[in-house]
């Protein structure tokens, strides 16, 4: 279930980044589910002082952060071969983070999950 907060209904920014990025961490975490329970994703957005934050977070595998952290957002980095992937998305989703403005930075833990944290500063609609 994915319910949209009253704080998202406004958000200025480059519509088809957004779509992109939402929806690349949700069909990650669908992709990277754990066999050991019903997959569970959350959307969060906050906005405070010309910045809106968005947290994904799901129950999935998780990562190795120790071992694979500093290349996860790599361009063609993978480090889960059980499932089809190019290594693609998550260098798409930090490169399109970035170009608004932004930062993406993400905690996760083996086999408890994972949560990717973005910072987007406010853009004003041209008038």
């Amino acid at each position: 279930m994915f319910i949209l907060a009253r704080e998202a209904e406004n958000i200025n920014t480059i519509k088809s980044y957004f779509e992109s990025i939402i929806y690349n961490l949700i069909s990650n975490g669908l992709k990277y589910k754990s066999k050991h329970r019903k997959p569970r994703i959350d959307v969060n957005v906050n906005k405070s002082n010309n910045i809106t934050y968005i947290l994904v977070s799901d129950n999935g595998m998780g990562i190795n952060m120790e071992k694979d952290g500093k290349n996860l957002f790599g361009l063609y980095k993978r480090f889960n071969f059980d499932v089809e992937g190019k290594g693609l998305g998550l260098h798409m989703t930090k490169i399109q983070v970035e170009s608004m403005g932004g930062e993406i930075s993400v905690d996760s833990q083996v086999e408890v999950g994972s949560t990717f944290k973005i910072r987007l500063p406010h853009v004003n609609k041209p008038k």
